[in-house]
């Protein structure tokens, strides 16, 4: 009768459980002797009961009489250790009802059941539990207030539990550590924030605190120009032999400065950009792009943002400026130096280096590989100067002549021999009138220093061109010395008269050639006490307050000379 009841659900509550003898056990449940109940899919009332000692197991046995065994527990009795399951009590229905301690069925009375609190029981126990709770009916398990209307049917014909409580503490943790994570990225941007204004504040204290040396020059002018000092800056600090600054180029904001820092083996190239601003503001930010000193530099008249290095590294390079991660970067064949270059289009450069080549490299090309030879493998003198005329035109100028490639075909303009000169040392070109001024050293027919202004003319009839290099003007001068190639400036003001910026290293001064009168008309000579290591490198001429003012910017190994230029009142010069 006791299974017929059991079957039937006739157990009243968990206190009616008692042994054989009809005495409660010490626990307060029956003895563990448990049945499993296996019941047909059909609707059948019919079940068979099985007595068998209990065996734990989390869900319910399939109507197709197969068991759905819990794996943990399977695992535990096979090593003998305690699993997961058997460390919890029975109190939360894991191993069946927790009314009268059977097993659950799929279908019949004592089938899976739950309230709304989430608890499992056997139908029939759990309807039978309300009915005589009454009114203040509740959940066995968690006192929460129950009603009919709460039992809750469950369909599945078996239920495997996984214990995921491991997994699910772990991705609480997980969540945890990814809002700290979140906290502290927020904090490092707080943080480098805070780095970068200090660093630019040290950086704007260290730049005031250069020393802006004044010399006393010793100025001579002649006629109606004028050169005014204006300043010095120093491009290394005290703990620095030399900057080996050897080239630079201004974009209309800012010149590009080619020097050197003391060589690093742990931070690689020793050679880079600094930036120079038109207000001449010089920012100590040093950006590493060779490993040796750099002869080129060339910003892109297309995209000012692109910068074109080459040096003698054998190296070239294209980047932004600023940057110190290339966008293409070549060796040059053969490991030659790197001397001189200039941009062809937006996306191809003219490379002269040391053997007399000049190679055309296209950064769109996936290739590492030169386009083309410029010089038709003609070439045997170093490249001092390449300059594009217009396009398709570019001039090449090396220590023995100059000539012009115009649609791939190599033209000759100057020749030692023919022209009768010994050799080249700068070429000046000004774009807006296409005039050069290309200075000579003395030779045989000629025992000092030659400057002479040249123009291009470029005739096309048909399929004929005819390039010419138009002699206009010749200062001949008594000096002399000439150690080292120095880049001279030549521009126009607003009259379209053409000037010249030029060193002379008799007396290691700036002097300004007047083309219109053929003449030296301005001369300023830098402070006393002026070094080897302080021979000018290269002059540029930049815009000034005026149409008729310049700053000349004389560029050493060292330092940065400014130099103000302007006519004094009007005239026709």
């Amino acid at each position: 009768m006791e299974d017929d009841d059991a079957q039937q659900g006739g157990v009243d509550a968990p206190a009616q459980n008692r042994d054989a003898n009809g005495n409660r056990n010490a626990g307060g449940r029956p003895n563990r002797h448990r049945r499993m109940i296996v019941s047909d899919e059909s609707d059948n009332d019919d079940v068979n009961i099985i007595h068998r000692p209990k065996r734990r197991r989390v869900g319910i046995e399939s109507a197709d009489n197969s068991i759905h065994e819990d794996p943990a527990q399977n695992a535990s009795e096979a090593g003998g250790g305690p699993s997961h399951s058997d460390s919890k009590s029975d109190d939360d229905g894991n191993q069946g009802c927790n009314i009268c301690f059977e097993d659950y069925t799929n279908s019949g009375e004592h089938r899976l059941v739950s309230l709304k609190c989430g608890h499992f029981f056997g139908r029939s126990c759990i309807e039978r539990w309300i009915r005589s709770e009454g009114a203040r009916s509740s959940c066995p398990n968690c006192k929460t207030k129950a009603k009919m209307r709460d039992v809750r049917t469950h369909f599945a014909k078996s239920v495997r539990l996984v214990d995921n409580s491991e997994l699910i503490g772990l991705q609480g943790k997980n969540h945890e550590l990814q809002k700290q994570n979140k906290s502290l990225e927020v904090e490092n941007s707080r943080m480098e924030r805070q780095i970068r204004e200090l660093r630019k504040k040290t950086e704007d204290a260290s730049l005031m605190a250069v020393p802006r040396t004044t010399p006393v020059p010793n100025i001579r002018s002649i006629g109606n120009i004028s050169l005014r000092w204006v300043q010095s800056l120093g491009l290394v600090s005290s703990n620095q032999i030399t900057a080996s600054a050897r080239t630079f180029d201004f974009d209309g904001h800012y010149f590009a400065i080619g020097c050197g820092q003391p060589t690093n083996q742990l931070f690689g190239p020793s050679h880079g950009l600094r930036r120079l601003s038109a207000t001449f503001n010089l920012d100590r930010a040093f950006v590493s792009l060779h490993t040796n000193r750099i002869r080129l530099i060339a910003f892109s008249p297309f995209d000012p943002s692109l910068i074109l290095t080459g040096g003698e590294d054998k190296r070239v390079v294209i980047s932004k400026f600023g940057n110190s991660k290339p966008i293409k970067a070549w060796n040059i064949p053969n490991g030659r130096q790197v001397w001189s270059g200039c941009w062809l289009s937006d996306t191809t450069v003219a490379i002269g280096v040391s053997d007399g080549r000049v190679w055309e490299y296209d950064m769109s090309s996936e290739s590492t590989e030169p386009v083309r030879d410029l010089t038709d493998g003609l070439g045997r003198i170093p490249i001092i100067r390449v300059i594009r005329v217009t396009d398709g035109c570019v001039v090449i100028c090396s220590m023995r002549g100059i000539s012009c490639s115009y649609n791939q075909t190599l033209i000759p303009l100057l020749e030692h021999e023919r022209d009768d000169f010994a050799k080249i040392n700068s070429v000046a070109y000004e774009k807006s009138t296409e005039h050069f001024v290309v200075t000579f050293a003395p030779g045989k027919c000629n025992n000092g220093i030659t400057h002479r202004l040249y123009r291009i003319d470029i005739h096309q009839t048909g399929a004929n061109v005819q390039v010419e290099f138009v002699e206009l003007a010749a200062v001949p001068t008594p000096y002399r010395v000439q150690e080292s190639l120095c880049q001279s400036a030549l521009f126009a003001l607003s009259n379209g008269n053409l000037f010249s910026a030029i060193y002379n290293q008799d007396f290691q001064s700036i002097d300004v050639h007047d083309w219109n009168f053929n003449r030296v008309s301005a001369r300023l000579q830098l402070q006393d006490g002026h070094t080897e290591a302080d021979r000018v490198m290269e002059i540029r001429a930049i815009r000034g307050p005026t149409d008729d003012e310049k700053r000349i910017v004389a560029l050493t190994e060292k330092k940065v000379y400014i130099v103000h230029f302007a006519i004094t009142r009007n005239c026709d010069c």
